[in-house]
């Protein structure tokens, strides 16, 4: 187990666009555990097409999500458990409708063409990751160049 996993509710954190507490804090504190996704990973680690691009550009603007499905991912890294980034994504979708306050107006989006990239971001983070679900060769794999081939 991770230090601080206790630390979190999951449940919490999934209330995206619930805004603040009127009695507190904002709902949402990004956990100092989990990695930001800053320009330096692209550069340790760059994105593999356009889609790729998208889907970090996605995750840094709901960096509550990337805690969220982070947080998730660590969760079953921790039992030894095999996972689909897929099933993760409609567990955070059913946990925000049930946290939210109202949820057609806090509506969770996200495309579903992102989970391969995300699960790719997870194991980049954890190698262990891996181990505990299916990993498929990438469509486009190569970034198309701006060369034009004129020489």
């Amino acid at each position: 187990m991770y230090p601080g996993d206790d630390e979190y509710d999951i449940t919490a954190i999934s209330r995206i666009g619930a805004g603040p507490r009127l009695d507190g804090p904002p709902i949402f504190q990004m956990p100092p555990d989990v990695p930001r996704l800053d320009k330096q990973l692209d550069i340790d680690f760059p994105p593999v097409n356009d889609l790729d691009e998208r889907t970090r550009e996605w995750l840094r603007a709901n960096p509550e999500i990337w805690a969220l499905f982070y947080l998730m991912v660590r969760t079953c890294v921790n039992k030894c458990c095999k996972f689909a980034m897929k099933m993760l994504v409609e567990v955070a979708r059913w946990q925000h409708i049930r946290s939210s306050v109202n949820p057609d107006q806090n509506r969770f989006k996200i495309s579903n063409d992102y989970t391969s990239y995300i699960i790719r971001l997870m194991t980049h983070f954890h190698p262990e990751v891996s181990d505990l679900v299916s990993l498929k060769e990438v469509r486009n794999h190569v970034r198309p160049s701006d060369d034009t081939g004129d020489a």
